[in-house]
């Protein structure tokens, strides 16, 4: 992407936004201090093309000016660190058989995981109901989506 686009895509444009600082951009104190109350995402949402996700190219901070750079997200930064993962693994590769199943048990497995982690998160699912959870999730075949997962994991190892 060519500079000016790269500048455009995640900043506005030169003015409206934000103003050149030397080699870095300046984002305009409406934008960072914004009289509505609204945050830097939200005050630059009107203007931009791009705004967060995977970013497609390379971000440097001299031009990216987006919270994810702020002091309070260095901070955080630094408290997670220890915990980073250190072996990402790609998708895996299954065999048609597992895809099938794979993708059947996901779906049963999602849909509980997801209906329970809200009621959990809210309280209208009591943790006492904890024990029965994990007994439908083996219900709906989270053993036999582990063993596949399992296979899948020691094929990607020996490769």
């Amino acid at each position: 992407m060519a500079r000016k686009g790269r500048d455009c895509s995640s900043s506005a444009s030169r003015g409206e936004t934000w103003e050149k600082k030397g080699e870095e951009l300046e984002l305009k104190p409406e934008i960072t201090d914004n009289p509505e109350g609204l945050t830097v995402d939200e005050a630059l949402k009107p203007h931009v093309i791009y705004l967060g996700g995977s970013y497609p190219g390379i971000v440097r901070e001299s031009y990216f000016k987006g919270t994810e750079s702020s002091e309070g997200a260095r901070e955080g930064t630094k408290v997670v660190a220890p915990y980073v993962i250190k072996d990402i693994w790609p998708n895996f590769t299954y065999s048609a058989e597992e895809a099938s199943e794979v993708a059947a048990l996901q779906a049963d497995i999602s849909k509980l995981a997801d209906e329970s982690r809200s009621g959990f998160i809210t309280g209208k699912k009591p943790l006492s109901e904890w024990d029965a959870y994990r007994a439908q999730l083996e219900q709906v075949g989270m053993p036999r989506y582990l063993e596949i997962q399992q296979a899948a994991y020691d094929r990607y190892r020996q490769q």
